[in-house]
């Protein structure tokens, strides 16, 4: 009996560690209402004003990248230009003395703006897109609760953050 028990113990090892590891998962529109509270962003450039409200969030699977996207607003002088849509895309980062994911290296990823005139589409485009790179390389889009149990382990032992299956899915090692 004593010679079975190693490989009794090898058996038993790979259930053990899956006991011992969970997953928490994120909607995106969990993440887009946490990047919603901090909206509208505003920023004037030159005489152009932006403003981004309504946040919207894609999580791909295929390459593992968050986008955040808004609507919104251009103006010159105050005077209303016409709306876009503006989206930045990015890798996440967890920051664990924060416990916070943060999307890493953010890049414009799309533009629309049908009912722009082309005279200030290029301003429009650069302002809107460095509003939301900057404001997203500052500000969390998830920062973990510090009155939930799991989510303050979480914090200690992050082993991997994945998009799949169109949620953010955080698994936590105990081992």
């Amino acid at each position: 009996m004593r010679r079975f028990l190693p490989v009794l113990f090898l058996l038993l090892l790979p259930f053990q560690a899956q006991a011992l590891s969970f997953d928490l998962t994120f909607s995106a529109d969990e993440i887009r209402d946490k990047v919603g509270q901090a909206m509208p962003l505003v920023r004037d450039y030159k005489g152009v004003g932006v403003s981004l409200a309504q946040p919207s969030v894609t999580l791909d699977g295929q390459t593992q990248e968050i986008a955040v996207g808004a609507v919104g607003t251009a103006l010159v002088s105050g005077m209303p230009l016409g709306s876009f849509t503006a989206a930045v895309a990015g890798k996440l980062r967890f920051d664990a003395e924060q416990g916070a994911f943060y999307l890493d290296q953010p890049r414009l990823a799309e533009f629309h703006s049908p009912g722009l005139s082309p005279l200030y589409e290029k301003t429009v485009k650069v302002v809107a897109g460095a509003l939301l790179t900057d404001w997203l390389t500052k500000h969390p889009i998830y920062t973990l609760k510090e009155d939930s149990l799991k989510e303050k382990l979480l914090k200690a032992t992050l082993e991997e953050v994945v998009v799949e299956d169109g949620q953010l899915r955080v698994r936590l090692k105990l081992m």
